[in-house]
């Protein structure tokens, strides 16, 4: 009986002996293979997570910019509501205001208020001064001094609105 098994192991050996070969082999390049991809598969999925989260913080700051901006047109849309209801207001006192030209300004105080004027209207200033001393009415000059008054209330909330917005935008974190 051993006798048998030596002839039929002699026969079957190469045989086994290269199946053994072979399935090592399989093994050893299965083994690697999935390595190298689980390996590759990660690193992918980490790229993945990773360009997610830029996403997620570029949209965060879109939305964050838009809130921002929309925060920002509102407060300065309500500001110009109350502003144009007191500058109404203003106006009707300037109107019963006489007109008739009832205040005497000197020539250095009507200098002085014209280069306020071509100042604020980046106009140059005049090099020499020949104005005249003038009489004008309490409505003409409760008139330019409201008018003043919006424009640099103008001005004023322009500025403060820019830095209410970059200040919005400044004091929230996006990671």
């Amino acid at each position: 009986m051993i006798a048998l098994a030596f002839t039929v192991l002699k026969y079957v050996y190469p045989y086994l002996l290269g199946a053994a070969i072979l399935g090592a082999g399989y093994y050893k390049y299965e083994g690697f293979c999935n390595h190298a991809c689980v390996d590759q598969r990660t690193r992918a999925d980490k790229l993945q997570t990773e360009i997610t989260a830029a996403q997620a913080r570029a949209t965060a700051l879109a939305l964050l910019w838009s809130t921002q901006v929309a925060k920002t047109e509102t407060e300065v849309k309500d500001a110009q509501a109350k502003d144009a209801v007191d500058y109404k207001t203003q106006l009707d006192i300037v109107r019963h205001l006489p007109t008739l030209p009832t205040l005497s300004l000197s020539v250095g105080t009507v200098s002085v208020l014209q280069r306020a004027s071509d100042f604020a209207n980046a106009a140059p200033a005049p090099t020499v001064n020949q104005v005249a001393a003038q009489t004008i009415s309490e409505a003409a000059l409760g008139q330019y001094s409201l008018d003043a008054a919006a424009a640099y209330l103008d001005a004023y909330q322009h500025w403060a609105s820019c830095v209410t917005y970059y200040e919005g935008l400044a004091n929230v974190q996006v990671h």
